[in-house]
């Protein structure tokens, strides 16, 4: 089962590359890699989200 995860993760990987150097083309290196590090917060917020809340007592 893992396994079948592996090609998906390459691809979203070899995009995520190429849309990392267009940014860096438009916005600079140092813009890009912010915009980078941004966006894999936000990601990380929103699959998280329940587990990052307190729970309620």
């Amino acid at each position: 089962m893992r396994s079948s995860r592996i090609p998906l993760a390459v691809t979203l990987q070899g995009v995520g590359f190429a849309l990392g150097g267009a940014a860096a083309q438009v916005i600079g290196p140092a813009g890009a890699f912010v915009a980078a590090g941004a966006g894999g917060i936000a990601v990380i917020v929103v699959l998280l989200g329940r587990e990052l809340r307190p729970a309620r007592g």
